[in-house]
């Protein structure tokens, strides 16, 4: 589940709860409502996360000009550019946890599904593993410069971006690293 969908029920169980929020059920329908947007923006936009960084950005900028968000009583959640900020850095962070936690949960059927394109490609992503996300480039960890050179071919490095952004939902580039053999 991404941070999108986390976000949605989150607001999704402010709902049905009838709990007493800071937001107005008009406030959290209308997030709600740009939330479904912007993860429907990501599924064509080659830095996944962008929409999502854009609807804070345009919240944020509501709230600094008018003092009031679109929907109202939103402005209470970022009382200050700083404070938006730190929200902003918040969301980016949980959003690549996120992405590379779903990468790691999902590398075997990642490199199942690379062998109806190459199976010496899925023989050599066998031998590697996701080591680090930044942005939407994904570090994998090989341990033989072989191996390295073979996944950096066009062709290779292609398949493997479009199988694991089919997979996740999210456009991932890919870049390898040789690991310590110790």
């Amino acid at each position: 589940m991404g941070l999108v969908d986390s976000l949605l029920n989150v607001l999704k169980d402010l709902i049905i709860s009838g709990e007493k929020t800071q937001l107005s059920s008009k406030d959290i329908w209308w997030l709600m409502e740009k939330l479904i947007d912007s993860k429907n923006l990501s599924v064509n936009c080659p830095v996944a996360q962008l929409p999502l960084e854009i609807l804070v950005a345009e919240w944020c900028e509501d709230i600094r000009h008018s003092g009031v968000p679109q929907s109202g009583a939103m402005s209470k959640l970022a009382a200050s550019p700083l404070e938006s900020s730190k929200k902003i850095d918040a969301i980016a962070s949980l959003q690549h946890d996120d992405t590379f936690n779903l990468i790691e949960s999902k590398w075997p059927e990642i490199v199942a599904a690379t062998k109806s394109y190459n199976h010496s490609l899925m023989a050599v992503l066998k031998a590697g593993s996701p080591k680090g996300i930044s942005g939407n480039v994904l570090t994998i960890g090989v341990l033989y410069k072989f191996h390295k050179d073979k996944l950096e071919e066009p062709k290779n490095r292609d398949t493997l971006e479009k199988v694991i952004s089919d997979i996740i939902g999210t456009v991932i580039e890919v870049k390898f690293e040789l690991l310590n053999k110790n």
